[in-house]
């Protein structure tokens, strides 16, 4: 059965369908007109058919090309007779969206007369190839292009050609049209130019020119029930020219939110891992928490941003640093829940809305500097608002205002329109130093702003951007990114920041295309990147300290997973954000993959005594015990009740007077043996064991349970105590209200319509309290594991190759691989009082359940099953301080610390695969008596496929050993690898890592091809190094290749 928090189920979902581009041309990659023409089989980007239908006149008087980038229509002669100049898609969009925008610029020109609906476009099905008029019955909305004025002062208008009806608005020059149409047979939303929200009723229409509703009341379908499949435009009339370029068709669905940069599963997954206490997501979030504590937030904002590119401006640092700093207050919300964390953050956001005015640019600036300003702080922006706006803690939005967040959408449109779109025009005009890392920055920012903003015009013209700039800005075949020869180390990385983001918000869309573009292009512009910064490639070396790697290619590595990306995200300083503020960051917190697990129960740091308590052949009284009156069974020893006895101390189940309920053992005979608790509702009913003889004041409690599917009210509580009498024998419940001098811990289960909710007891000034931790699913099995420590000293347990200390009279517990936490304390209770006195002895505990009368009397059941006990024995001959295990390239190497050591000879390691039969695998010399700190490791060299466990023993002199711990580690499926290095006598030797034993050939090349070296070796699986003759090498450039199962692997070395 799935092992999950509750959180881990509360997916967001808002409809299957994502905003998606059906069609998009910017006429950009050929000058010739055929070239995006396909009759049959046409790309999402061709048409069926384009060009001139001949008139009753002939054609001579019109013709179609490509023009600067456009789609050129030109007619020289009026009348259809004399030919149509048209553009028809016949064969269906796909993916295929009955809501839709239609998106293109429109240049009307060399206009010399007036003339209703000269030109038309029909959106319909059923469609012919050609330039002819469609009939209605295949149409379900058109609009015409009228020309209007008089000589000298000539105009076009758009039309509504079913009613005749001309827009009150008059053009002249080139403006972005923009058509939306739905024949979903529901309303339908979108996000107008304008940045307002719409809706468009099922069978209407409207179009706007640049910001600008052409209509006031949206129009009539010429026929509402045909479906939105083909598309075709004519020019029939007049002697004009249109222009059209960036043609799209996108699908109005839904967005998934949050989607900018992380998702929400993304976001609960990583609270949930800081929260538990794992040091690698913790790593990665304490970089967003010194990064807000080296940045205050400001006491004002400025209205004008004062643009200057390098060097800066107090102005412009603020903006960027500012951007960041927001992003950072939410992804800090995200995972504290703490409103003052989200109003940080909603403060920035409001602060630069209310207050921001225009960008200028300093003197000798160039006036481009104020559009890349705004297309690298609209994204991080973006990215907190998002975040503030559809996230949620705990069921608990963030108390963003909705009138500050249509603020914020404005306050984004204006930096979209003013200056972010100035940069799209340019790369678009093909202007050299915009088709590099700004016009990506651009492309960028239009995408997260679309998604915040829901609006999917604007998330596809970004997205076109990026598809545009691929192959501008990263060579197809051998990756290389042109800035970083022709320019530097960092401006490239713009580039491919960008480029992930991008990527990455797609994915969030379930679109992975940006990622898959070009047979991944983007994988190889990483990998030349990491090249470069290897010193491998002749151009520039960026393998000195000053050259900074940039966040994203943790979210590249998330995707790619290539062995080239993780040595270069290897090399990075890991986890924040750059010193200039350019990109989102955080990325190691946000998106690192945890790879290598080390889930394993934990293990105390001391040898062991174990208890566990065995289901499985059951007691003397059948499998099910119930009773209408109170009565308990008592099994203990040679006395058997209804419970099997336990190895040592009594099992005792109870029912109260009244309210019924009971007990029933399942899976008998089984591992899975199990007690099903059904709850009483109204007295109590009571499973307890105490007197258990092995107990210490430290105890490790693990137990799996599962809460049913029914029961809406009542609760079961767990405690662990001392169990000399009181309340583990009695008829009484643990008091919510009263001290309880047997009670060391306690947890409560509450039931609710929503669910069940997980609190633990604490004591202050003689106060009991609950406080709510966590949520469990009904239905769901949990791990449960507990740390007890009722010692006057602090215990040490090891989990996961992590060590972790237990104060005096506290105790940590997990849930499913998780360490709870209240508010980042993981040692429970939260205040500094407990009940049971310190140094007694855990050898009791219990479960209760009472009050389930809805939605029907003992309708909660608990399930408990796989339950052990372990107490260290805590007189030592060594005191070890940590256990752990790293996973690298192939091998696993064991380190462990010890404090002090007596009479110790050797340190054994011991390896299995299934957790339970362990084998020696090599050994280590101890250092006798010692009380000093000592480093050990051990290197396996070739380790288990998958998860192997691996155990610590100590070994007297004497003969005599201790288990000191057990851990577990999951390697990554292992690839073939070849590498060569200089041993210090410079001999050349080859480092080779197989997957499976078998023979294989080593090949060495120079650049010309010819044979140098030729070997045919045995190989052992793991890692082996092979010495190269090296007398027959001159100083050069070569290539290695390695043959064999289960396949090629090469690598270029020099010498």
């Amino acid at each position: 059965m799935k092992k999950h928090l509750f959180f881990l189920f509360a997916l967001w979902s808002i409809g299957q369908s994502k905003a998606q581009v059906m069609f998009s041309q910017d006429f950009s990659t050929s000058s010739l007109l055929a070239d995006y023409i396909n009759p049959a089989n046409p790309s999402a980007g061709q048409f069926n058919a384009a060009g001139v239908m001949t008139g009753s006149s002939g054609s001579d008087g019109v013709t179609v090309t490509v023009v600067n980038n456009a789609l050129h229509v030109e007619r020289t002669i009026s009348g259809a007779a004399n030919g149509t100049g048209f553009f028809a898609r016949t064969s269906n969009l796909n993916p295929a969206s009955q809501c839709i925008a239609v998106r293109f610029k429109l240049s009307v020109s060399n206009i010399s007369s007036t003339g209703s609906s000269q030109a038309q476009f029909f959106f319909g099905s059923g469609f012919s190839a050609d330039g002819t008029q469609e009939d209605n019955t295949n149409i379900n909305s058109k609009f015409g292009i009228s020309l209007v004025g008089s000589a000298g002062d000539y105009h076009y208008a758009l039309r509504d050609v079913s009613t005749g009806t001309n827009s009150t608005y008059n053009y002249s020059g080139e403006h972005l049209v923009t058509w939306f149409i739905n024949a979903s047979g529901a309303d339908c939303q979108y996000t107008g130019p304008d940045g307002n929200k719409y809706t468009l009723a099922n069978g209407k229409w409207n179009i706007w020119v640049d910001d600008v509703k052409q209509f006031s009341t949206d129009r009539n379908a010429t026929t509402a029930t045909i479906s939105l499949s083909n598309f075709k435009f004519i020019a029939t009339g007049g002697t004009p020219t249109y222009d059209m370029d960036n043609l799209m068709v996108v699908s109005l669905a839904n967005f998934t939110h949050p989607g900018i940069s992380v998702s929400k599963e993304q976001l609960d997954e990583i609270a949930m891992q800081a929260n538990a206490g794992n040091r690698y997501r913790l790593a990665g979030y304490q970089k967003v928490e010194e990064f807000i504590a080296a940045n205050p937030v400001p006491t004002s904002f400025p209205s004008v941003v004062y643009a200057k590119g390098a060097g800066g401006t107090p102005t412009e640092d603020q903006i960027r640093t500012d951007a960041i700093l927001a992003y950072a207050w939410a992804l800090r919300w995200a995972r504290t829940g703490l409103t003052a964390d989200a109003d940080s953050a909603i403060y920035i956001l409001n602060g630069w809305a209310s207050n921001f005015d225009r960008y200028e640019v300093v003197s000798g600036t160039s006036e481009a500097q104020k559009w890349l300003e705004a297309s690298w702080v609209a994204p991080s922006f973006a990215a907190a608002a998002e975040i503030l706006k559809n996230y949620t803690v705990n069921s608990n939005g963030s108390g963003w205002q909705s009138t500050a967040i249509t603020a914020c959408s404005a306050f984004l449109t204006r930096l979209d329109t003013t200056y972010i779109s100035k940069m799209v025009e340019a790369v678009d005009a093909n202007e050299p130093l915009r088709l590099n890392n700004q016009g990506v920055s651009a492309g960028y920012a239009k995408m997260a702003i679309g998604i915040f903003q829901d609006n999917a015009v604007e998330y596809a013209e970004g997205k076109r951007i990026i598809q545009r700039l691929l192959p501008e800005i990263i060579d197809g075949s051998t990756g290389e990114v042109f800035e970083l020869c022709s320019r530097d180390c960092t401006h490239p990385q713009y580039s491919m920041c960008g480029f992930t983001y991008a990527a990455e918000m797609a994915r969030i869309q379930t679109d992975s295309s940006l990622y898959e573009a070009n047979a991944q292009r983007l994988r190889k512009g990483w990998n030349w990147i990491a090249k470069a910064f290897a010193g491998q490639i002749g151009c520039r070396d960026c393998s000195t300290a000053n050259n900074v790697i940039q966040p994203a290619i943790e979210t590249a590595y998330r995707y790619y997973q290539t062995d080239s990306l993780a040595s270069f995200r290897n090399k990075q300083s890991p986890y924040g954000v750059k010193s200039d503020n350019t990109f989102l960051g955080f990325t190691t917190y946000t998106n690192l993959q945890l790879t290598t697990e080390l889930d394993s129960a934990g293990v105390w740091n001391y040898p062991v005594t174990t208890w566990s308590y065995d289901l499985s052949s059951g007691g003397s009284l059948g499998t099910t015990y119930h009773s209408t009156s109170a009565s308990n069974s008592v099994s203990s020893g040679s006395s058997v009740g209804f419970l099997p006895s336990p190895p040592s101390g009594s099992a005792r189940v109870a029912q109260g007077s009244t309210g019924n309920g009971g007990y029933e053992l399942l899976n008998l005979g089984t591992s899975d043996a199990a007690l099903k608790i059904t709850a009483n509702s109204a007295a109590l009913n009571k499973f307890s064991v105490y007197d258990i003889t092995e107990a210490g004041p430290a105890a490790a409690f693990s137990f799996k349970i599962i809460f049913g599917t029914g029961g809406t009210n009542g609760e079961y509580a767990f405690s662990v105590g001392n169990g000399t009498g009181g309340v583990f024998t009695s008829g009484s419940q643990v008091s919510t209200s009263t001290v309880n001098s047997s009670i060391f811990s306690s947890l409560r289960w509450i039931y609710s319509d929503s669910g069940i909710r997980l609190c633990y007891r604490s004591v202050s000034d003689g106060v009991i309290s609950y406080t709510t931790i966590a949520n469990f699913v009904k239905g769901n099995e949990y791990d449960i594991e507990l740390y007890l420590n009722n010692d006057t000293v602090g215990k040490e347990y090891i989990r996961g190759s992590v060590g972790y200390t237990v104060p005096p009279q506290r105790y940590q517990f997990w849930v499913n691989g998780l360490r709870m936490s209240d508010l980042g304390n993981y040692n429970f209770p939260y205040s500094q009082q407990t009940e049971l006195d310190s140094d007694k002895a855990l050898n009791a505990f219990l479960i209760t359940s009472t009050g389930n009368t809805s939605p029907s009397a003992n309708s909660a059941t608990l399930t408990l099953s796989h339950i052990n006990m372990t107490f260290p024995n805590l007189t030592l001959p060594v005191s070890l301080k940590a256990f752990n295990a790293d996973y690298q390239s192939g091998r696993i190497q064991l380190n462990w610390t010890t404090v002090s050591e007596y009479n110790t000879m050797q340190f054994d390691i011991l390896r299995s695969a299934d957790g339970k039969t362990f084998s020696l695998l090599g050994a280590v010399q101890g250092n006798g008596t010692s009380k000093s700190t000592r480093g050990y490791s051990y290197i396996d060299y070739q380790p288990l496929a998958n998860t192997g466990y691996y155990q610590l023993r100590q070994v007297d002199f004497n003969g005599s050993s201790n288990l000191l711990g057990t851990l577990s580690v999951r390697s990554l499926s292992p690839r073939a690898s070849l590498s060569f290095y200089k041993a210090g006598d410079l001999s050349l030797y080859a480092r080779i890592y197989a997957v499976k034993t078998g023979m294989g050939k080593l090949v060495i090349n120079d650049l010309s091809g010819r044979v140098i070296f030729s070997h045919s070796i045995m190989l052992n699986q793991g890692s082996q190094d092979i010495q190269i003759p090296s007398s027959t090498l001159l100083p050069g450039i070569y290539v290695g290749k390695l043959d064999m199962q289960p396949g090629i692997v090469t690598s270029k070395f020099i010498f």
